[in-house]
């Protein structure tokens, strides 16, 4: 019994001086990667944002271009241009 509880001190000893340290530096290095992958996951929803915004204007440009170009297109065909031909 005498030895049984000196193994469980042994034990507790090395658990105290040893192990939780090493845990303890473990949580810190990890909240450090977590805080990295919180400020990455923050900069792909603002990429995001702005691919989103500037596929809008993409998408608005592109319809304003198509319909000047339709109506230049227009305005070419109705117009009759005299021949310089003789």
């Amino acid at each position: 019994l005498c030895n049984l509880l000196m193994q469980i001190r042994n034990d507790t000893s090395q658990l105290l001086d040893e192990t939780i340290p090493l845990i303890k530096a473990k949580v810190v290095e990890m909240n450090n990667i977590y805080a990295k992958v919180d400020k990455l996951e923050a900069f792909v929803k603002m990429v995001g944002r702005h691919v989103s915004f500037l596929e809008e204007q993409v998408l608005q440009v592109e319809r304003d271009h198509s319909s000047v170009s339709h109506a230049v297109r227009r305005i070419l065909q109705s117009v009759t241009i005299p021949s310089f031909k003789n």
